[in-house]
């Protein structure tokens, strides 16, 4: 059914109870609608000849059922040697209840429209309303989302200090920040990279990603009851310039340059 809106109405408006009202005998009008097309789609005309634009053949299946019946009727009265059945007399229910389908879809579909023309016209007097509390809601959203927000950067910093003094500890001095990959102070990548196993060690995609393990530094942990075994690593332990895993960025690099000079 059109509607005097552009857009679809959003929701989470809170209406007054009058236009919910509306809402509730349009919707009810628009379920009795799609029901009785349900009920009687067998009335409803149909195209047998889709992509024969210019002589379209229309039928409508509850007739053509009839029809079909009254043959089978006609035949056994043939066999039987009884009159054939009234044509007019046995098709007239059919017939009565696809007339009844043709009055009843647009009046239905009527009823529809004008249920829905009341809603809108009540949502346009309440626009103002609307309007004032969409803002409302969006004032207490924003500061929501501020306050959601410096806690997440709190527990960012929190979380960058605790891994630096992870890696300075591991590293026995040698780094003091991490160097690789996923480490720029984007919180998701941050907390993406940290992983443990459960018994108190880094996985060994972590130490790597931490850069205690890289392509140019080699090895670079001195505590290495903190960090898993690398099932995968078949090669063995990483060494300078002898690795399968991916180097590092040079700015992370860069970040700890002055250990290794």
């Amino acid at each position: 059914m059109t509607t005097s809106f552009r857009t679809s109405v959003p929701t989470g408006f809170k209406f007054s109870a009058e236009t919910m009202k509306l809402m509730k005998k349009r919707d009810e009008l628009r379920a009795n609608l799609v029901e009785y097309r349900a009920k009687n789609s067998d009335c409803q005309r149909v195209n047998k000849t889709p992509y024969d634009h210019r002589n379209p053949t229309y039928y409508v299946p509850a007739i053509a059922t009839a029809e079909r019946q009254l043959k089978d009727l006609e035949i056994q009265a043939i066999d039987a040697g009884k009159p054939l059945p009234d044509r007019d007399e046995f098709l007239a229910p059919v017939k009565a209840r696809v007339a009844e389908y043709q009055r009843m879809v647009p009046a239905l579909a009527g009823a529809v429209q004008a249920a829905t023309e009341a809603v809108d016209n009540a949502i346009q007097k309440e626009l103002p309303t609307l309007a004032a509390q969409a803002m409302k809601e969006a004032d207490k959203a924003q500061a929501e989302y501020r306050t959601a927000l410096e806690k997440v950067e709190a527990a960012r910093i929190k979380m960058s200090g605790s891994v630096d003094r992870f890696i300075w500890a591991v590293s026995q001095g040698v780094l003091s920040a991490p160097m690789g990959r996923g480490w720029d102070g984007n919180i998701e990548d941050d907390i993406n990279a940290w992983e443990t196993d459960g018994n108190g060690r880094i996985t060994a995609k972590c130490a790597r990603d931490l850069g205690l393990v890289t392509t140019y530094s080699g090895d670079l942990v001195a505590l290495p009851e903190f960090v898993a075994d690398d099932d995968n690593d078949s090669a063995g332990p990483t060494t300078p310039f002898h690795s399968d895993h991916v180097s590092l960025g040079g700015a992370a690099y860069s970040a700890n340059l002055g250990r290794f000079i």
